[in-house]
């Protein structure tokens, strides 16, 4: 694959590696306990989400006492709300007439909003859409940020099958007391209840692993490489039958009855993303007094780099999102009807 934009040399090898492989292939999609949906023939969308990362973030540290720091962070510029808007709507549209066209029976948007259990949830975890949200880890310096969009006139959801979000927003996302509302709700509509959610990037980030008797050492390595991806994992299907949430599972998935799943990033064929570097001064300036420090106090380095990701225009960010989102819809309806 040509065109990708090297941003930090220690690490990207194996990052180019899987790019390569990746590209142009068929989605690798997963499963989780999808015969959860076998025979089912009406489906409701009850929540859709196409979630867009702004900024990604990448830190590693050093294992040994006087390792450096490495740091890497891209914003995307150049694509407006009207587009991402209009790259859910159209996928949000080409997924219902996909399940149709397999012969699904997708239940009227004004029956899910009329059952009142569903407003209910609506209520307590919808949300305005856009939603931004901000994922800081403990001892990051930048946040991921993102927003999710949902259909025109729908609530959008935060989701995650990863562990993302706050403490609340993690068990909120696979509350089994919530599933089990959600097979209230596809009881009394005769219907499985989908979950909807891709999560759309600019680029992939890499750091080492690192522990007893992986890497050690006293070099730090962190790195994105510019792509326009959908995320595995947290790309879905979720599904809830009549029988709601799993009573007894292992599944990170609790909360729903079966999943589909990307297993691996979703990679379009041309990177149409130019990077360029925008560290500032005083990024800079903190690197040097660190730097300073460690040589006063025997602790290590710092090294912060930034950078903006711009698409060659919104009409190709937008045309390579929707056919990445269009193929693994495809592959998840193909699996969902194998089940059936």
């Amino acid at each position: 694959m040509m065109g990708f934009n090297k941003i930090w040399k220690q690490g990207a090898g194996l990052m180019l590696g899987l790019l390569a492989m990746t590209a142009s292939a068929a989605p690798d999609v997963g499963t989780d306990n999808v015969g959860a949906v076998q025979g089912a023939k009406r489906v409701a969308i009850a929540e859709f989400g196409v979630e867009f990362y702004t900024q990604i973030y990448a830190q590693d540290r050093a294992n040994s006492g006087g390792g450096s720091t490495a740091m890497v962070t891209a914003t995307l510029d150049g694509v407006s709300d009207a587009t991402l808007q209009a790259i859910t709507d159209k996928a949000y549209a080409d997924t219902v007439a996909a399940l149709q066209a397999a012969g699904y029976e997708v239940v009227d948007p004004a029956t899910l909003a009329a059952n009142e259990i569903w407003q209910g949830q609506l209520a307590k975890y919808g949300l305005e859409s856009p939603y931004t949200f901000s994922d800081s880890s403990f001892g990051e310096k930048n946040p991921q940020i993102s927003k999710i969009f949902a259909p025109a006139g729908m609530k959008a959801f935060f989701s995650s099958s990863k562990g993302r979000g706050s403490l609340g927003q993690r068990v909120d996302s696979q509350n089994q007391g919530r599933g089990a509302k959600a097979g209230e709700i596809a009881k009394a509509l005769d219907a499985s209840l989908l979950h909807i959610h891709y999560l759309a990037s600019f680029g992939l980030t890499s750091k080492p692993k690192r522990g007893w008797g992986l890497i050690l050492g006293t070099k730090s390595r962190a790195s994105i490489q510019s792509a326009p991806v959908l995320l595995p994992e947290e790309t879905e299907w979720q599904i809830n039958g009549p029988a709601g949430a799993r009573t007894f599972t292992t599944s990170h998935r609790a909360r729903f009855g079966g999943a589909i799943y990307l297993d691996d990033p979703e990679i379009a064929e041309t990177d149409i993303f130019t990077m360029s570097e925008s560290t500032t001064a005083a990024e800079k300036k903190g690197d040097n007094i660190t730097n300073a420090l460690g040589i006063l106090f025997g602790s290590g380095t710092q090294k912060t780099k930034s950078f903006v990701s711009k698409p060659e225009s919104e009409d190709a960010y937008k045309a390579t999102f929707d056919k990445l989102i269009g193929e693994t819809t495809a592959a998840f309806l193909q699996v969902l009807g194998s089940a059936r």
